[in-house]
């Protein structure tokens, strides 16, 4: 499969997630929580931002980031913003969390988390 198919296929498959018509991507009968429970997300952040995570995480890089307050993080594959909204409540008003993705419409969900979270110190 050359790149432009595999990046359509991936825009395809999340966007479907981020606006509800498909509830995950991969083969997994697991639920959000519990895969993020697995991969270490801690209950707080799993029950606190339960609409920003579509349960889509390979990994938890909140867990090796050492984030410091007054820190600036760029959350790459941001998605609809779970790690963003956690690691913008690590690094304190005063400064913020970045989040990119490929994906539209996830990058359009997570704006209006920020929104509905009211987190102001968040970018997508």
């Amino acid at each position: 499969m050359d790149n432009n198919r595999k990046r359509t296929v991936v825009n395809d498959s999340y966007g479907k997630v981020a606006i509800g018509v498909i509830d995950r991507c991969c083969c997994t009968e697991l639920s959000k929580e519990d895969i993020s429970r697995y991969i270490g997300y801690k209950e707080k952040d799993i029950d606190g931002f339960s609409d920003t995570n579509p349960g889509l995480g390979c990994g938890n890089p909140i867990a090796f980031g050492n984030i410091e307050e007054g820190s600036i993080v760029l959350d790459l594959g941001s998605g609809a913003g779970f790690d963003s909204f956690i690691a913008a409540q690590e690094v304190g008003e005063q400064s913020k969390a970045i989040g990119v993705d490929m994906t539209a419409d996830m990058i359009d969900k997570a704006r209006k988390n920020a929104e509905k979270y009211e987190i102001s110190n968040v970018e997508f």
